[in-house]
């Protein structure tokens, strides 16, 4: 199986200026567009033989840091909703992480805000996300993918334990 990766996705993500983003433990990373045809390596494309129940639909476009789990967009619909799914898993089951991959954007952007002075965990110790950000930054997500999988989320802010 080929991936194809749109041209319209091309073009937003080339107007997108976030890369990565760390905020204590966790990170998430985006392929430059350069790097799209090679972040499907494994997923939609595979080595001669191999089988995966990997949708010819969905595109890799990054992965979250702490596990590696890819971040991908479903390429049917023109929103291009983001998801992520657990590797290594031997099935693919995908959690909606945003309803549109430029509501996507924006969560990263407000969560980059997040991660000023908590990008990594010392820092975050140190400068913990207050429960009223917390709700706040849950709030933002929900005003425009009400049904999706918060705990994606709710997983990059937490906080380390106070030892």
């Amino acid at each position: 199986m080929s991936v194809i990766v749109p041209a319209r996705y091309k073009q937003l993500r080339s107007a997108t200026e976030l890369d990565a983003l760390s905020i204590g433990y966790s990170s998430i990373h985006l392929a430059s567009v350069p790097e799209l045809d090679a972040a499907q390596q494994d997923y939609g494309v595979l080595s001669e033989g191999e089988a995966s129940e990997w949708r010819a639909e969905w595109t890799v476009i990054g992965h979250e840091g702490r596990c590696g789990d890819p971040i991908f967009i479903d390429t049917d619909d023109e929103d291009y909703p983001v998801y992520t799914a657990e590797h290594g898993m031997g099935e693919w089951n995908p959690r909606l992480i945003a309803f549109t991959f430029s509501h996507f954007v924006q969560i990263l952007q407000r969560l980059q805000a997040f991660a000023h002075d908590r990008d990594n965990p010392v820092r975050l110790k140190r400068h913990p996300i207050t429960d009223s950000e917390r709700v706040s930054f849950i709030e933002f997500i929900r005003s425009q993918s009400p049904d999706i999988d918060f705990e994606f989320w709710e997983t990059m802010l937490e906080t380390p334990e106070k030892t």
